[in-house]
């Protein structure tokens, strides 16, 4: 195997207009591997720090000095050597972004140099989940909470087509966004919407049943599609209780209004709807919404530790995988890992502020996600994600 050459960095934006970077990796056999870095606006305490882009560049240049030489091939090895260097509990030294970059850029390389899609070079990195079905499509339809100037504290409202075949799961949320365009245009002025930051609908209506009357409304066929919620509950948590439109809830009254509203559009997962430190309110509604997604991501942040948290107090059934909340594939692995040996459901999730880098769909299908979260399907930083997908599919002859 080749042997790493350089590892260069650049500032590039992101789909917020927000500079991040873009890693480089080459080897001496003249393979190349890249990563553009997405960033969160709605981030979890514990997750790996994205540092500011001098800072990031900086890490970047001192992993580059620890990593030119090495076995490109040797993914574990390099990415505890970026660990070790860097030597903090949240990649605060280095920077999570420019770890992750680094980290994704060399399996991209490493996969270039065996004349090998990514997904096809990551298959083998992870021994679970070989024979499962492509994964179901979380789509971000309206958008609410960090994710938008006005609406629902709710961060996201999904559709989720009951398919795993892509082709079809993207007619239908193509289809359902259209409808739902064209029923927010009659009913709002067009000073009263706009675009999130994940491509959905924000709606000047702070009423968090709103959006799913209208997603029901714009669904042509119920028995085909579910609905789904990312409360981010941080964001309206404060001193103890929640604040949602002009109502303030305890943790009891809001887990009974998740019950509610679970009942009467037949939801089908709910992702952080407590605070990011409440693994007891997550373990208690996941007694009573038997049949749901119970999802963690602000709880768990794709971290080892926190998810055997969650499982030692059955908080959760569902996971969200961020790769750049951990700072390193191979730790994103091995919480994948962990989840699908403890029955848990994964997700594989973009960011916020997103690139047109597609390596999350890689990842979602190498390693038997159960979910792609991407945002809308007609957003191009994130409709990017969902064509990857479909093109894997068609390449793995699924």
């Amino acid at each position: 195997m080749s042997k790493i050459t350089s590892i260069t960095g650049q500032e590039i934006l992101d789909s917020r207009q927000k500079p991040t970077l873009a890693v480089t990796v080459k080897t001496d056999t003249l393979a190349e591997g890249y990563c553009f870095v997405p960033a969160g606006a709605s981030t979890g305490a514990r997750e790996a720090l994205a540092l500011p882009l001098p800072e990031a560049l900086a890490g970047l240049k001192e992993i580059a000095d620890l990593l030119v030489g090495q076995e490109v091939s040797e993914q574990d090895k390099l990415d505890q050597l970026m660990i070790d260097a860097d030597g903090t509990e949240n990649k605060s030294r280095l920077g999570g972004n420019a770890m992750i970059g680094a980290s994704i850029a060399i399996a991209r390389a490493a996969a270039s140099e065996n004349n090998q899609e990514l997904f096809q070079y990551l298959k083998p990195l992870s021994p679970q989940n070989q024979t499962a079905p492509p994964p179901h499509l979380f789509m971000n339809l309206i958008n609410g909470g960090a994710h938008a100037p006005y609406g629902s504290a709710i961060q996201e409202y999904q559709v989720i087509p009951q398919t795993n075949d892509i082709r079809q799961a993207l007619a239908i949320g193509r289809q359902t966004f259209a409808h739902l365009e064209t029923l927010v245009a009659k009913r709002f002025a067009p000073s009263d919407f706009t675009q999130g930051d994940e491509g959905g609908l924000a709606i000047n209506d702070p009423d968090p049943e709103l959006p799913l009357e209208l997603l029901t409304e714009a669904v042509t066929d119920r028995d085909r599609v579910k609905f789904g919620l990312d409360a981010a509950a941080n964001s309206f948590y404060r001193d103890g209780q929640y604040q949602l439109a002009d109502q303030t809830f305890t943790t009891e009254q809001l887990s009974r209004w998740y019950q509610n509203i679970f009942r009467q559009y037949s939801l089908f997962g709910l992702e952080d709807p407590f605070a990011e430190e409440d693994f007891t309110a997550f373990a208690n509604l996941k007694k009573h919404l038997f049949n749901a997604l119970i999802i963690g991501d602000d709880l768990t942040v794709t971290k080892e530790d926190r998810l055997q948290q969650a499982i030692e107090a059955d908080s959760i059934n569902s996971l969200i995988i961020k790769p750049n909340q951990i700072g390193t594939l191979t730790e994103t692995i091995n919480t994948i890992n962990l989840a699908h040996t403890a029955g848990i459901k994964t997700i594989a999730s973009h960011r916020s502020g997103e690139t047109t880098d597609t390596f999350i769909a890689d990842i979602a299908y190498a390693f038997g996600c159960f979910g792609l979260k991407a945002g809308a399907p007609d957003a191009n930083f994130r409709d990017q994600k969902y064509k990857r997908l479909l093109a894997i599919t068609t390449i793995d002859g699924k």
